[in-house]
């Protein structure tokens, strides 16, 4: 059975294009947590739905290791691009 407060996760490394979908339909985006910035570069997370609309753009600088927290609903889906080559955990809910 699916226990509704545990969060589900996804590691994402590297460059991605086009963008990696995390999850399809609704939910909530809890945080992101930047396990290594790679070498810099940015991510993007876009609710995917109809029209498509950006939540943030997180730019890598500073220390590595820090957890964004969102805790945003989310209707279509939840994509991340990221540029240079990071290594994030993203988790959310549905």
């Amino acid at each position: 059975m699916y226990n509704q407060n545990q969060y589900q996760w996804k590691n994402i490394v590297g460059v991605n294009s086009p963008a990696v979908t995390v999850f399809s339909g609704s939910g909530t985006l809890h945080s992101v947590v930047i396990n290594s910035f790679g070498t810099g570069g940015v991510i993007t997370l876009a609710d995917a739905g109809s029209p498509a609309v950006t939540i943030g753009t997180i730019t890598l600088s500073g220390s590595p290791f820090t957890t964004i927290l969102y805790d945003v609903s989310i209707s279509g889906g939840l994509t991340v691009k990221t540029s240079a080559s990071p290594d994030i955990t993203v988790t959310w809910q549905k």
